[in-house]
């Protein structure tokens, strides 16, 4: 692996960051909270520059959980691999990390300090990482706030033309908060929907999280892309959650191997080409895993722009096929789930083994193919066989309880649906 020079920078001018409260959804409504000036000079690189053309990359990584170790190697890789080139004054692209991990592996104890940081690449090859906010203790990187706040940070340093996330955590999908706890009697590991923070020792872990509403309401601004390096995310739930905020999604029906993307390419493929290239990212991820003795995988990209028409689509077919679906032995579908986390089902083996018409089906492939731009999945995931993929989950009623549906009724699939 090649070696680089590596200068740490923290700008003196951004050191009231760490005193920041998390009483407001919007820091700029704290009273004792200080916007740096985008014009103060010293800084590495121009924040104003070319924000009409550039294009801001934003890695989230809520690490202070059991995937800390695996994210500080995620993010080893990312110094190694391509960078943006910062020329003094004008910086065409934009590499942004925020991190919150772990100080030691498996320490949950310590304190919840996490950094927002600059990289960049000198035209001499030396790594430059540029921290530009430090925020305080009582910051939890699993929560809509913190995200708010974060995005709201980046948007207001970083005009740019357009901007892509790469959200790295745990997760399990569309469920609610504390699903895994209180919604069936098993629970394998503490909870987690999108993203976790974990604190405490063995028997007493305290968990924060957020679900997937709470999520799309703290993006202040669109993004290009959204891709989650994050287990059982590859739901219709979360695309049409979130389609109002991004254009394309990248996910995983099932979960996802603990070294997660390919983060030596994912500047290559996102921020040195004329325009990112995310559905090259999820390929490499996917290609990583196959053919490999781990050849477990699933990875799929929407266009969130073309999803409309598949829920009208499935809201014809729900409608029709009512009492098929409700009926359908769960056995027979395809499921992307252990642990007897049985919500998520092929979306598309859902209709298939309700019975449907050749002609309906053709209808929904025909949805499917519009919203669904890539779809790879492995012949196997652990310990279960992957015989049909369409590139989505979805919940199975027949499948559920009377306690998730009460929630599920308030997602915005399922208004736009009425698949319950």
């Amino acid at each position: 692996m090649k070696i680089k020079k590596i200068i740490l920078f923290l700008n003196a001018f951004l050191v009231t960051f760490a005193t920041l409260s998390m009483q407001s959804c919007d820091p700029a409504e704290d009273a004792d909270f200080i916007w740096p000036s985008h014009n103060t000079t010293g800084f590495p690189g121009d924040r104003q520059g070319n924000e009409e053309s550039r294009h801001v990359l934003l890695v989230y990584q809520a690490g202070f959980n059991t995937l800390s170790s695996y994210m500080e190697e995620d993010y080893d890789d990312l110094l190694s691999g391509y960078l943006p080139v910062d020329h003094h004054s004008r910086a065409d692209n934009i590499l942004l990390v925020y991190r919150q991990t772990c100080s030691e592996r498996g320490d949950y104890t310590g304190e919840l300090s996490s950094h927002l940081i600059k990289l960049n690449s000198t035209a001499d090859g030396t790594v430059v990482a540029d921290t530009l906010a430090s925020y305080g203790s009582d910051v939890i990187s699993a929560d809509s706030k913190t995200l708010h706040m974060v995005l709201q940070d980046v948007k207001r340093m970083f005009p740019a033309k357009s901007y892509g996330m790469v959200f790295s955590s745990h997760a399990t999908g569309w469920l609610p908060a504390g699903a895994t706890t209180n919604y069936h009697t098993i629970s394998k590991s503490p909870e987690r929907s999108v993203g976790q923070t974990q604190t405490g020792t063995p028997g007493s872990y305290l968990c924060y999280e957020m679900d997937i509403k709470n999520f799309a309401k703290a993006f202040p601004m669109k993004f290009e892309y959204i891709l989650f390096d994050a287990c059982l995310m590859g739901c219709v739930e979360v695309a049409y959650e979130i389609k109002d905020i991004c254009g394309l999604v990248g996910f995983s029906t099932t979960e996802v191997l603990a070294d997660g993307y390919e983060y030596g390419t994912l500047c290559e493929r996102l921020l040195k080409g004329s325009t990112p290239d995310p559905v090259g990212v999820v390929s490499d991820f996917y290609a990583q895993y196959e053919g490999t003795p781990l050849p477990y995988c699933t990875a799929s990209v929407v266009d969130c722009t073309e999803i409309d028409h598949l829920a009208q689509t499935c809201g014809r077919l729900f409608e029709k096929y009512r009492s098929q679906i409700r009926s359908v032995n769960p056995s027979n579908v395809q499921g992307f789930f252990r642990f007897n986390w049985h919500w998520f089902y092929d979306l598309k083996d859902i209709l298939v083994q309700s019975g449907i018409s050749s002609e309906d089906l053709a209808e929904l492939q025909e949805a499917l193919d519009e919203c669904v731009v890539f779809d790879k999945a492995t012949a196997n995931f652990l310990s279960f066989k992957i015989r049909t993929h369409c590139g989505m989950s979805m919940y199975l009623p027949a499948d559920g309880s009377a306690q998730m549906n009460v929630y599920y009724r308030e997602l915005a699939w399922n208004k736009a649906t009425n698949l319950l």
